[in-house]
């Protein structure tokens, strides 16, 4: 199994899933997400973006070249240049990933509105 594989498998037991659910969910047969699971078959782009769009994660994060679930690009542009420093180790972005995706907006709104003072 290889790096995408397992972050795959790991996101997918994270919320419960078997194959077949999340197979369904983003319109894969439960052999093939298998095959990716497993490492057997190279995955597409398409269906790389589906599974990152799926699980609110960012593709760098599957791939395994970032342990930060979500894109820099995702919140970067309500920071200052001065305070980019004190996010670029990743923590920042780590814990924001850990907050359910119905509450992100609100975070988003109020970094805004604090960004604008």
């Amino acid at each position: 199994m290889n790096e995408l594989g397992r972050k795959i498998v790991s996101l997918r037991l994270e919320r419960g899933l078997s194959q077949s659910g999340l197979a369904h969910a983003i319109n894969l047969s439960r052999a093939t997400l298998s095959h990716y699971e497993r490492g057997d078959r190279e995955i597409r782009t398409d269906t790389l973006l589906k599974i990152a769009e799926y699980f609110d994660v960012s593709v760098e994060y599957l791939a395994g070249k970032t342990d930060c679930r979500l894109s820099v690009c995702s919140y970067a542009d309500v920071f200052i240049e001065k305070d980019a420093q004190c996010i670029k180790n990743g923590a920042f972005y780590e814990m924001l990933s850990r907050i359910p995706q119905e509450s992100r907006e609100t975070v988003y709104n109020v970094v805004a509105a604090l960004a604008a003072k």
